[in-house]
């Protein structure tokens, strides 16, 4: 007799069948609705301001791309504005320090594809992936779901403890234990403890990649928005042929128009477009994207961002520093969205956000940006991401007023 599903949900079977379990918390968790008459103001999500969208720029290229090459750009592979798009971000890259040509460069939907590419390109099942501790969700979603092993590395003020890196691959070369697949990290402006790496931890794990065989994976995604005057070198400028690079346009364009791209050691280009299942990213969108580019002096425009996130940050950073306990801590950021909080050890920030939805204020736990069983250990309990790109300025110092309010009456947890 033929085995019949029991369960008319069919599809809860099936995923109840899986083999793996994702690491990392969807962003979806933290869209619980404050008590009914209670106006928040958000820390929590971590979007660029809609008001510094080139919309007008967006509408004028559609029309002209359409106008002059639309049929082309509504078919399949694009029309040439796809190459001219791979040229704009290989010279763009140059920058920071990276040498690629247009050929190196594989445009993606978003940064999160280009993660899922190479996760598929170089990752098998139970394979070690290397991660930050803290990380970004998303990418402990993706590596997890390719079903990779996540090991996580500390940071702290200067971002990733290299020396602890150091020791694991000096275990693995021994034999000790498995060797990593690949490392993600976002050496710059941190989401979300927005640390950056110093130049003395960059060139020796610069170093580490290139004596061990390591192969990185570097997160640029706001590797422009820096506070100072020049950006940072990237990572990959230093061993090229050890790291992908990726990036996005979501934080100085718009994140609507899901183009990112990321860039590998030479040769590997062709076989990270072979991982693509989606016949191809956007012709039209990379088309429209390259024509906002082409009529628009981007370094301006970024300039304009820079010193528009950098004021929010002084907001913010004002306003915490007037309404904070003393016993709470943070690193003022060079550069990109967050601000890192950190809160006595015996402080459980997740268990206290109703108590801060009802006060009008929210935040992404700390919690949300670790592993599982790191979380389940108590990881990030007593710390928080705070996001100053999308507020105005005026709700930024009301936000950290109400804050400082709540944390000063947190209750404390007893045991970890």
């Amino acid at each position: 007799m033929a085995h019949r599903i029991q369960n008319s949900r069919v599809w809860e079977e099936r995923l109840a069948q899986r083999n793996f379990v994702q690491e990392g918390v969807p962003a979806s968790a933290f869209t619980s609705k404050p008590p009914e008459g209670v106006t928040v103001v958000s820390l929590s999500w971590g979007l660029p301001d809609p008001d510094l969208f080139p919309v007008e720029r967006f509408a004028q290229a559609s029309e002209r791309v359409l106008r002059r090459e639309g049929r082309q750009a509504l078919q399949y592979g694009g029309s040439a504005s796809v190459t001219h798009l791979a040229e704009w971000i290989a010279q763009r890259v140059a920058r920071f320090g990276i040498q690629a040509s247009s050929a190196d460069v594989v445009v993606s939907n978003g940064s999160s594809q280009g993660m899922d590419l190479l996760a598929r390109l170089l990752v098998d099942e139970r394979d070690e992936v290397w991660v930050e501790a803290p990380s970004y969700f998303g990418a402990l979603r993706i590596f997890a779901s390719a079903g990779a092993r996540l090991r996580a590395f500390p940071v702290d003020g200067e971002g990733l403890i290299v020396d602890a890196v150091r020791e694991a691959l000096q275990e693995a070369a021994a034999g000790k234990r498995p060797f990593p697949k690949l490392f993600y990290l976002m050496p710059n402006y941190h989401n979300p403890a927005d640390c950056t790496l110093s130049r003395t931890r960059l060139e020796a794990l610069a170093e580490l990649a290139q004596t061990y065989g390591l192969l990185l994976l570097e997160d640029g995604a706001y590797g422009e928005l820096c506070f100072s005057p020049e950006p940072l070198p990237a990572l990959k400028a230093l061993a090229p042929e050890q790291i992908f690079y990726m990036s996005a346009f979501s934080k100085t364009l718009a994140p609507g128009v899901r183009v990112g791209w990321l860039i590998g050691p030479s040769g590997v280009a062709d076989r990270l477009r072979d991982q693509k299942v989606d016949g191809a990213t956007s012709g039209l969108v990379q088309a429209i994207v390259a024509e906002v580019l082409r009529g628009m002096d981007f370094d301006a425009h970024v300039q304009q961002l820079r010193q528009r996130y950098q004021q929010r940050r002084d907001a913010l950073v004002r306003g915490l520093k007037e309404s904070l306990p003393p016993e709470a801590t943070f690193v003022l950021p060079s550069g990109g969205f967050f601000v890192w909080l950190q809160l006595q050890e015996d402080t459980d920030v997740e268990a206290n956000l109703p108590q801060a939805l009802a006060a009008g204020v929210d935040f992404v736990p700390g919690s949300a940006f670790y592993l599982a069983p790191d979380r389940a250990a108590g990881a990030g309990r007593s710390s928080m991401r705070l996001c100053f790109s999308y507020s105005p300025i005026d709700k930024l110092e009301e936000g950290a007023r109400r804050l400082g309010m709540l944390l000063s009456g947190f209750p404390r947890t007893t045991a970890l």
